[in-house]
């Protein structure tokens, strides 16, 4: 299996699934609110994948980085939807006057805890992906990375879209 295949197959994997939610929520103007994908705008495995050529991964890194991100892709779904529904509920209750104070902390206490959970969850992933890379292959992301950095200041964002 080349590269260019394997990038391939993830860059399709990407808009596979930009067509899958790119509508939700759009009737209702709801489009481009916190957690929804945006085009362009991915995860750790996918910027890395999209830095393949740069980073000179071989053929069974870019493989492992691929199979890595597909198997913990339905566990951050499942994290995001908890933190979506742990959100929507503190929001309800907060705007009822007969909800308790401590009903409120607990709520809040769900969502932090879900919060906190969506963090692990990416910390993981990325010591997952550096364990694949070779100290020469991160040096090489760390100037990668402080290039972006710049390149969104010059922007006037600040907001790294991968």
């Amino acid at each position: 299996m080349n590269n260019s295949f394997i990038l391939a197959q993830a860059h399709q994997h990407g808009q596979d699934k930009e067509s899958e939610h790119g509508d939700r929520g759009k009737d209702k103007g709801e489009g481009g609110k916190h957690g929804d994908k945006k085009s362009g705008d991915h995860d750790y495995a996918h910027m890395i994948i999209s830095h393949a050529n740069a980073l000179r991964l071989n053929d069974e890194q870019l493989g492992k980085i691929v199979r890595l991100h597909l198997k913990h892709e339905q566990e951050h779904e499942q994290l995001k939807e908890k933190l979506k529904k742990s959100m929507q509920a503190f929001k309800k209750e907060s705007m009822k006057p007969s909800t308790s104070d401590a009903q409120l902390r607990k709520l809040g206490k769900d969502h932090t805890d879900a919060f906190n959970a969506m963090v692990e969850h990416h910390v993981k992933e990325r010591h997952a992906i550096h364990a694949i890379l070779s100290e020469d292959q991160k040096k090489e992301l760390n100037a990668m990375k402080m290039d972006h950095d710049k390149h969104d200041d010059n922007q006037g964002g600040g907001y790294n879209h991968h």
